[in-house]
């Protein structure tokens, strides 16, 4: 496979989020009176399937694009050192042998011995069902979400705090009830959102992706993957919360 640019990262994000807006709209597309409850559930299926799969896919790819610069470990911020001695921690903690302590001798040789190393990822990161270091537990809520952020180096999206309905009710119990199997009838109480609830949440969700894009490309354009950056991360932080707190309220004008 051929190594990342950022032209190819940019492509590739890209082109991976234009067709899940594609399928998300052909869907809604389809709606009208006679195939109204079933154009809904299938929706919100189909919105939390891209939402968690964007997610993951746009985190893999920044995850392997910084691995293929090849830059020294000790010249990343700390979050992919973290990455880095995920696997020895785990090594740790799962040792059963409490009267020998080489696994943490292990430990302390690779914490310590990152001078010369370089960002290298699990060999089976590029699995595409591998869950080393980017794992949902097939539930994507805000707080998963927010944790991914921490994971590749990009600040908390602070505006989401005081939405967590949206994703976390809305779609993720909606979709768990759909997804569960159970017969439901239109007029259940249990799933009661009509097409223009379900028009908002798509316009939500999709703003989250294309926000989260951008901030992958500007991240990547501007080497803030650099420990050298980090203070232009937390500006960077106090600008892009203003610009997502604006834009969510044009969907939704008032806080629910």
């Amino acid at each position: 496979m051929a190594k990342l640019t950022i032209e190819s990262f940019t492509e590739t994000i890209n082109e991976d989020l234009l067709w899940r807006k594609k399928e998300i709209s052909d869907l809604l597309f389809l709606h009208n009176e006679d195939n109204n409850f079933l154009i809904l559930k299938s929706s919100i299926l189909l919105m939390y399937s891209h939402w968690e799969g964007y997610i993951k896919n746009i985190s893999k790819q920044y995850l392997l694009f910084v691995s293929d610069l090849n830059i020294p470990l000790n010249d990343l911020s700390t979050n992919f050192e973290a990455i880095d001695i995920k696997g020895a921690i785990k090594t740790c903690m799962l040792a059963n042998d409490s009267l020998s302590i080489v696994n943490e001798i292990d430990f302390l040789n690779k914490l310590y011995s990152v001078d010369n190393k370089r960002f290298n990822l699990p060999s089976n990161f590029k699995k595409e069902k591998d869950k080393t270091v980017i794992n949902t537990r097939d539930n994507l809520n805000i707080e998963t979400f927010q944790s991914f952020l921490k994971i590749v180096g990009i600040n908390e999206f602070t505006p989401l705090e005081t939405r967590i309905s949206y994703i976390d009710e809305k779609l993720l119990t909606n979709r768990n009830i759909i997804a569960h199997g159970s017969k439901l009838h239109p007029k259940a109480k249990t799933f009661d959102m009509d097409i223009d609830e379900v028009k908002d949440l798509r316009d939500f969700i999709l703003l989250i992706m294309e926000h989260l894009r951008d901030e992958f490309i500007f991240f990547a354009e501007n080497e803030f993957y650099l420990h050298k950056n980090n203070n232009f991360v937390k500006d960077r932080a106090d600008i892009t919360n203003l610009e997502l707190e604006k834009l969510i309220k044009e969907i939704y004008p008032i806080n629910n």
